[in-house]
């Protein structure tokens, strides 16, 4: 497993923590207060807490993920809540872009945090590159561990490979 995926889970905390902690008293006030019908409001402060367990417990995920050391269903589960949180961060792109202008990209800046959470877990999952083999170094260690006679081939299977 990569570096990347060893601070992975603390980054994410970070953001769970960030969105329960702040957000909801951002989001809470406003919206429970606001003009909209109450059904509307509620069922929008629902989707909220949705989010909020959606994000804590993909963080619980990726600790685990990270002890797991190639323990693959793990790491599946890993790179699908990586997607999650890289979506999640597009979303809120769109939503200003599409409703909004270009300043309002700033303005809902969460995704700030959910694309690079997103992206360490795509990538942090897989694996270092091996190193390139050398196979003629690789021959000849075993060439001299077995010695040059048992190397060569018996003298009668020399005469049938002609």
């Amino acid at each position: 497993m990569k570096f990347l995926m060893k601070g992975l889970p603390w980054f994410a905390a970070f953001g769970a923590f960030l969105h329960t902690v702040f957000g909801t008293a951002e989001v809470h006030t406003p919206l429970l207060q606001s003009a909209i019908p109450r059904e509307v409001s509620l069922l929008l402060y629902v989707c909220w807490h949705l989010i909020t367990v959606v994000l804590i417990g993909s963080t619980i995920v990726l600790f685990k993920a990270m002890r797991a050391q190639g323990q693959n269903p793990w790491i599946y589960t890993a790179r699908f809540i990586g997607a999650l949180w890289f979506m999640f961060g597009l979303v809120f792109i769109g939503i200003a872009l599409t409703f909004a202008n270009a300043a309002m990209v700033l303005i809902l800046g969460q995704w700030i945090i959910l694309i690079p959470i997103g992206l360490l877990a795509l990538f942090g999952t897989y694996p270092e590159k091996a190193p390139r083999v050398d196979r003629q170094s690789i021959f000849h260690s075993v060439r001299k561990q077995r010695g040059a006679a048992a190397c060569s081939m018996p003298s009668d299977t020399k005469a049938h490979s002609r």
